[in-house]
């Protein structure tokens, strides 16, 4: 009898997302145009990725009208990787890139003609291996349905700085935002390792005069078990969890906040799998005596609103 062999790597999402439904139509593709070409630039402090991750496809959000999406196109897409961040009056084309898709755009058409939110994944034809630096997507389009009716609009972010560098028209244009993409990521170790997605905001408030729970979401991109730690600071608590291989789970944060100050601190959540430091400030104040309340917020990478766990280092 033979055994088949088991794949002891988990297959995670990681997705780079603000929470909020804003679209652009120029990136990464441009339907309005005949041939396009975009890089998006994703900092190393976003990705939050170990070094060494199999990265084996993408997948974006887009709202379509459309009715006919042509025979497919010929999209192309790189991944590479910079030592940072492009300068803010970047101009031109990183060419060093590894070709990981080329094929047909794989866009699903509205039936009726109404806008519909869809989603499209593209499974990598070379999966690509992550060495730690600010990743750079490359997509380009060949043949785009200029003659088609409708429109497609692609779910983005925004950003605190140009993060995204477009080719339209033989002009560049150099974005404060980027596609809102979601990664499919294979790890390189079967110990587990603790990824918190970067920029998680959600509007809550707590009274000062008690407490407030926030939820983290943080990920196991290892393949065993992965052991988060209680831990605490002067404002915040965190509780113990345990997390499965491959999996996302949620680890309640208690805020204790002081009353009628501003505040500045980090909070280490401590794992078997590694560390991460949440960098959080807020201020607290008092409106009445029965109303007292917390606002917590942070503007790094992504422009921030409401409550933020952004993630600022990893350490193993």
């Amino acid at each position: 009898m033979s055994l088949l062999p088991i794949n002891v790597f988990a297959q995670i999402s990681v997705e780079i997302d603000d929470g909020r439904n804003s679209s652009s139509s120029w990136y990464p593709i441009a339907w309005s145009l005949t041939t396009h070409r975009s890089q998006s630039y994703y900092a190393a402090d976003l990705l939050n990725l170990p070094k060494g991750s199999k990265i084996t496809s993408i997948s974006y959000v887009y709202l379509t009208s459309m009715r006919d999406m042509g025979t497919g196109g010929d999209l192309k897409i790189s991944l590479g990787e910079l030592p940072a961040m492009p300068s803010a009056n970047n101009r031109e084309f990183s060419e060093n890139t590894t070709l990981v898709y080329q094929g047909k755009h794989n866009l699903e058409a509205s039936l009726d003609g109404n806008r519909v939110d869809k989603k499209v994944t593209y499974t990598f034809q070379t999966p690509y291996l992550y060495q730690g630096g600010c990743l750079v997507v490359d997509v380009s389009n060949l043949d785009s349905p200029r003659s088609l009716v409708g429109s497609v609009s692609f779910k983005s972010i925004s950003t605190q700085e140009p993060s995204c560098l477009s080719l339209e028209d033989e002009i560049y244009y150099y974005y404060n935002g980027e596609p809102s993409i979601t990664f499919g990521v294979e790890p390189s170790s079967t110990a587990p390792i603790l990824h918190v997605p970067y920029g998680q905001r959600t509007y809550n408030y707590g009274t000062v005069t008690g407490s407030a729970s926030y939820e983290l979401s943080v990920a196991n991109l290892g393949g065993s078990d992965l052991h988060v730690s209680a831990s605490k600071s002067s404002i915040f608590t965190v509780e113990a969890s345990t997390i499965k291989a491959g999996e996302t789970g949620i680890i309640p944060v208690l805020a204790n906040p002081h009353p009628e100050t501003s505040f500045q601190e980090e909070l280490t959540i401590q794992s078997d799998g590694g560390s991460a430091v949440l960098s959080l400030s807020g201020t607290t104040w008092k409106v009445t005596p029965s109303s007292a309340q917390v606002e917590l917020s942070e503007s790094k990478r992504l422009s921030s609103y409401g409550l933020d766990f952004p993630y600022k280092s990893y350490r193993s």
